[in-house]
C-alpha cells in the first residue's frame, strides 16, 4: 500500500464545492492523484481531472435544491469537500448567501447520500477565530437555514449587513458554529464527521481580488511565522484532506486554525496585528 493510501481516498466518491480555483481545485487535484472519482461543483468548471461537472451559483437556491438532487443520485458519496466561498469586498448580502446560506443549504439537501462514516470538510477563515465567544449572537441566524429565511433575516437586520468585513467573518462564524453544532447529531445518527478548516490568506484568486480593490499593502505585511510566505492553495488543502481521511476517524467537530500561529499568537500576545499596513 503506498503512503497516499492510507488516507483511504483511491475508489472514493468526493464531491468538491468551489473546485474551479483556490483550495478547491487543489483540493480536487490531490484527490484525483490519490484515486478518488472527484465530482466538481462550482460557478466554473476547473481545469483538473474530474468525473463530472456540475455547475452551480450558491445564491440561488433552486440551483442549489437542482444540484443536490443530481448530486443525490451519484451516490452514495464517501466525501464531500465545501471550498467555495466569496471575499469580503463582494456586496454584504452576496457574502453571506454565499458563505452561510448556500453552504449550509447545499450540505444538509445532500447529507442523505453520503454513507454513513462518510466526512464533511468546510473551508472557513481564520477571520472566524473567536467563534465560540459570539455563538450566543449566532444563534438567530443559525436558526434559519434557507435562502427564503435568509432573505427575510438579511431584511430583518440591515444594520449588521452595512459592512462588507464584517459580514464576511458573521458568515464564516455562523458556518462554523452551524457545522460543530450539527456534528454530534450527525455522528451519533450516521458516524459521519464534520470538520471545519480556518485558512489565513492563501495565494488564491480571492486574495488578488480583495488586494485589487483594497490594495496589497495588508497581505505584504502580513506575518507568516512558519513559512515565511504566503501559503499556496495545496498547502491549504493538505490539513482539509487530512482531517477527512481516514487516520483522522476520532476527529469530528474540529475547527483547525491553518494559519501558521498566528490567531494563536494574537491570543498569547506574541503576534499584533495592529500593525499591519492598510490600504
Amino acid at each position: 500500500m503506498s503512503s497516499s493510501d492510507l488516507l483511504g481516498y483511491r475508489d472514493a466518491t468526493a464531491v468538491v464545492v468551489g473546485c474551479s480555483t483556490g483550495i478547491g481545485a487543489a483540493t480536487a487535484r490531490l484527490l484525483h492523484e490519490f484515486g478518488a472519482r472527484v465530482h466538481a461543483v462550482g460557478r466554473n468548471e476547473p481545469s483538473v481531472s474530474h468525473e463530472r461537472f456540475h455547475h452551480l451559483d450558491l445564491t440561488d437556491p433552486v440551483a442549489i435544491s437542482a444540484t443536490a438532487a443530481v448530486l443525490n443520485d451519484i451516490g452514495p458519496i464517501d466525501h464531500l469537500f465545501v471550498c467555495a466561498g466569496v471575499p469580503m469586498t463582494r456586496p454584504p448580502r452576496e457574502v453571506l448567501h454565499v458563505n452561510y446560506f448556500g453552504v449550509r443549504h447545499l450540505v444538509e439537501l445532500v447529507e442523505p447520500s453520503i454513507v454513513d462514516g462518510g466526512a464533511i470538510g468546510i473551508v472557513s477563515s481564520n477571520t472566524a477565530s473567536g467563534w465560540e465567544a459570539r455563538l450566543p449572537a449566532l444563534l438567530d441566524l443559525l436558526h434559519e437555514s434557507h435562502h427564503a429565511n435568509g432573505s427575510a433575516w438579511c431584511d430583518a437586520h440591515p444594520e449588521l449587513l452595512t459592512n462588507g468585513f464584517a459580514t464576511y467573518v458573521m458568515a464564516k462564524q455562523a458556518v462554523i458554529a452551524w457545522a460543530i453544532r450539527w456534528s454530534s447529531s450527525l455522528a451519533c445518527r450516521r458516524r459521519i464527521r464534520v470538520n471545519c478548516t480556518l485558512p489565513g490568506p492563501t495565494d488564491t484568486p480571492m486574495v488578488d481580488e480583495i488586494a485589487a480593490e483594497i490594495g496589497s499593502e495588508a497581505f505584504e505585511s502580513y506575518p507568516h511565522p512558519v513559512l515565511g510566505h504566503i501559503p499556496t492553495a495545496e498547502q491549504q488543502a493538505w490539513p482539509l484532506l487530512l482531517l477527512s481521511s481516514r487516520l483522522n476517524r476520532v476527529v469530528t467537530g474540529t475547527a483547525l486554525l491553518c494559519d501558521e500561529g498566528v490567531s494563536t499568537g494574537r491570543m498569547n500576545g506574541e503576534i499584533d496585528l495592529t500593525s499591519m499596513k492598510s490600504g
